[in-house]
């Protein structure tokens, strides 16, 4: 072969290889351009690990249900999930899904420790963290313009509960506000102190004697906390706090013979708790909870399709609350996206403060949409109070939400 044939053939090679390499780059690229990313940051191992991959759920549910129907904007959507226990985990995931993943949306999640920290990486990108469950206030309290919480939060999980206090509970008692006794027991980090403070705080505008106990929710042993409950001597025992701790802090008390005559927590209307207790352990047990899955259709359309969804896909009932809101407030997503016509943070979230949702007949959680213009915290997302009764959950309390006949009853009956 001459010296100009091998030329010609080198470059022959070469320009075969830039095509491939070329088309290869572009078909990458195409497909990158035909998916949605949404991060998923959720605590998918340690102590909260079960109740990570239940509200994760919500989130698979509805991206099924979305992709089946033709998906967004043309496009399909995809979840990466991202597994962050503590805050550190939360800024290296959220760093990951970012620059890494190139996600185009953030959501989460079942704590609120590791919300709060992913929130600020989020804000550093310019991408919109689109938050579903974690409750604690501060979250929307930093003055950034790309996180939204479309759940409910801790300023009206606080004030539904002094509410049912007020409305409900003191009346089965047979007690006025200022002859009741509170004490308030919640884990110690923003979740359950923002909470707390809030229900001390209200608690004591009306009347009732209340006395507040903080404690570590990875803690061993809580029978401090129970012992000083006891001698306080309450009518209520007011708890905001995750499932191991809660299991613990209700045993210990069964272990001591202790019964208060209410026993009232937050979001403690879910399947860990009942399998750790049994039925009548839970039983007469009071739940300030996320919106639950007996509440009436016409106030929460869509529940009894969501509910068939997961049980066909998952062979189950669904444990816990947050895996409902994780899925109304993904359906929330999408509606925003295909207004907004953009996964952009600026545009969608634009277009979610024009949204004027009423409360009650759109989503399968009952909940609203309107946005407080400065915290971006949806005003129109509430919860239930919620009984536990023969091994089931009830809604009692909003009139509005509930879907059966149950009656609240007490004292407590259980142990």
């Amino acid at each position: 072969m001459g010296k100009i044939q091998r030329n010609v053939l080198i470059l022959l090679l070469i320009a075969t290889i830039f095509i491939v390499g070329c088309s290869n780059s572009a078909s990458s690229d195409s497909d990158s351009q035909e998916i949605i990313k949404i991060g998923v940051i959720q605590p998918f191992s340690g102590p909260n690990a079960q109740a990570g991959e239940e509200t994760y759920k919500g989130n698979e549910l509805a991206v099924e249900n979305i992709n089946t129907n033709g998906g967004l904007l043309g496009k399909k959507v995809k979840l990466i999930k991202a597994d962050a226990t503590n805050a550190q985990e939360a800024i290296s995931e959220a760093e990951r899904l970012i620059t890494k993943e190139k996600v185009d949306i953030i959501t989460g999640t079942y704590v609120s420790g590791v919300a709060y920290p992913a929130t600020q990486i989020a804000n550093k990108y310019g991408v919109l963290y689109w938050e579903t469950n974690a409750s604690a206030p501060n979250i929307t309290q930093q003055g950034f313009n790309n996180v939204i919480r479309i759940g409910q939060y801790g300023v009206p999980m606080a004030t539904v509960a002094v509410n049912s206090i007020k409305d409900v509970v003191a009346p089965a008692l047979g007690k006025s506000l200022t002859e009741l006794k509170v004490v308030i027991v919640h884990e110690q980090s923003i979740y359950g102190t923002s909470i707390g403070e809030i229900e001390e705080e209200e608690l004591k505008k009306l009347g009732a004697k209340v006395k507040r106990i903080p404690y570590d929710a990875a803690s061993a042993d809580l029978s401090s906390v129970v012992n000083l409950s006891k001698n306080e001597n309450p009518d209520i025992w007011l708890r905001t706090g995750y499932v191991n701790d809660g299991a613990l802090l209700f045993k210990q008390a069964r272990d001591i013979g202790w019964k208060p005559p209410v026993i009232m927590g937050q979001a403690d209307d879910n399947a860990y708790l009942l399998e750790a207790l049994g039925d009548k352990g839970m039983e007469g047990i009071l739940s300030i909870s996320y919106p639950s899955y007996d509440m009436n259709e016409k106030y929460a359309p869509g529940i009894k399709d969501y509910l068939d969804s997961y049980r066909n896909k998952y062979g189950s009932e669904p444990k816990i609350p947050q895996t409902l809101v994780s899925y109304g407030g993904t359906e929330i997503l999408f509606d925003l996206i295909k207004e907004a016509k953009s996964t952009d943070a600026n545009k969608i979230r634009e277009a979610a403060l024009k949204m004027d949702v009423k409360i009650g007949g759109t989503y399968p959680t009952g909940y609203g949409v309107k946005l407080d213009p400065k915290t971006l915290d949806n005003t129109r997302a509430f919860p239930v109070l919620t009984q536990w009764k023969n091994g089931e959950i009830k809604t009692i309390y909003p009139p509005e939400a509930v879907g059966t006949d149950a009656k609240i009853e007490l004292p407590l009956r259980g142990w």
